[in-house]
């Protein structure tokens, strides 16, 4: 049996080597934008699923709230109903 420079021995078996395989700029790159396209897609399709949910749910108004805090002293007060502040005046 002859041997080819691909294979060897081992405890009698026949193993071929494995090769590397080379790839060209062109390769990488052709590869690299399949990728990021697929991602691209999926991220579209999960935004546009998003947006459709959103349009779904009922539009309810949401209460605004004043914050008030006194401009002298801060706390949970407006500064017109400052106690210390109507002390002063």
């Amino acid at each position: 049996m002859q041997l080819k420079h691909n294979d060897f021995i081992v405890d009698r078996a026949m193993v071929p080597t494995r090769e590397v395989l080379e790839f060209t700029t062109q390769d990488v790159l052709l590869a690299r934008q399949k990728l990021l396209t697929r991602t691209i897609e999926e991220f579209t399709q999960q935004v546009s699923h998003l947006l459709q949910q959103l349009k779904l749910q009922p539009t309810t108004s949401i209460p605004k709230f004043k914050c008030f805090a006194c401009e002298t002293y801060g706390g949970g007060h407006a500064t017109n109903e400052c106690a210390m502040v109507q002390e002063e005046v």
